[in-house]
């Protein structure tokens, strides 16, 4: 019998960012993985062969994970894993208290999520920073700007074998920042002014970048309970091979 009219399961859910990315809509679908979309994924490497697997689910026309924020796509690979192979997600841990290894289990669907406000804008300014006085326009980096950082990293480091210490650090800086004090300033002048930033300014820069990118996502946070002792405990989702391919008696 033909297989043709089989559909994939598809949901619609409503991003953490809340349409307050350019090009990126509040709402969008995905649909659940297919045999070749995990193939594919397992053929390529690290983060982007995982970009490029939320990428060919999104149903949305028009729409890219390359161009959302890693809020958003931290949020749809957990979707994605829920609508194919389902919430329950299991997992082990060892107890920090007793050091026994616990196997237990988790609802994604649990997982807290925090959408950003009404007043929430992806470019918004940081300053005056405390030593040099400037006020920087920044933005929320989407994949697109992660991805061209480590580009731009791979080809400074293949230009100049002897670069000091790893140029993302400052590349980092150099695409999140778009105008100092209202000006916006050529990459080599950028870079350089990323280069001589007063180490208070970058910490003061860091803390307040980091609040504002805090204020939206999905939490990753899980609790646990120690089945041998009891000892509740908060932690970090782990990412197993399981979570993407679990063993069919797991699912």
């Amino acid at each position: 019998m033909s297989s043709s009219n089989r559909v994939a399961i598809q949901e619609e859910f409503q991003l953490p960012s809340n349409g307050k990315f350019n090009g990126v809509p509040a709402v969008v679908q995905l649909r659940a993985m297919t045999l070749l979309d995990e193939k594919r994924r397992l053929a390529g490497q690290g983060l982007k062969s995982i970009i490029d697997c939320v990428d060919r689910c999104i149903v949305t026309e028009g729409v890219s994970a390359f161009n959302m924020c890693a809020q958003d796509v931290d949020f749809l690979m957990i979707k994605l894993r829920t609508i194919t192979y389902g919430a329950e997600y299991k997992m082990s841990f060892v107890c920090s208290e007793c050091g026994k290894t616990v196997n237990t289990s988790t609802n994604l669907d649990d997982l807290e999520i925090t959408y950003a406000p009404e007043d929430f804008s992806s470019v918004f300014k940081i300053g005056p920073l405390p030593i040099s006085g400037d006020v920087l326009t920044v933005q929320e980096l989407d994949y697109n700007n992660i991805f061209a950082i480590d580009t731009e990293a791979q080809r400074i480091l293949a230009k100049f074998p002897n670069y000091e210490g790893d140029p993302t650090d400052v590349l980092n800086y150099v695409y999140k920042i778009k105008e100092v004090n209202g000006e916006q300033l050529p990459f080599p002048h950028l870079k350089q002014y990323v280069e001589t930033m007063p180490a208070m300014d970058s910490i003061y820069f860091d803390e307040m970048y980091d609040k504002h990118s805090a204020t939206f996502g999905i939490s990753e946070q899980v609790v646990t309970t120690c089945t041998f002792c009891n000892a509740t405990q908060r932690r970090s989702l782990p990412y197993t091979g399981e979570f993407f391919r679990p063993r069919f008696d797991t699912v």
